[in-house]
């Protein structure tokens, strides 16, 4: 498994996924995502499912304008 494997499945166990919400998966993204030992996961663009891609879009958004 690769470091990008690992990280997501660190950041959304599978056996969990199926029992969120979406409000719930969202939630647990935004927790973890700007931890270090999920770099890669942010690093990565065009390799996340758009799904995700689209998850951390809208988190970064609500961060940025939270900030300003």
């Amino acid at each position: 498994m690769n470091k990008l494997q690992e990280e997501l499945q660190e950041l959304l166990p599978l056996e969990q996924l199926e029992e969120m919400s979406g409000e719930e998966v969202v939630g647990s993204v935004a927790m973890d995502l700007y931890r270090a030992e999920f770099a890669t996961i942010r690093e990565s663009g065009q390799e996340l499912p758009q799904v995700l891609r689209d998850i951390i879009l809208i988190i970064d958004l609500d961060t940025e304008l939270s900030m300003n």
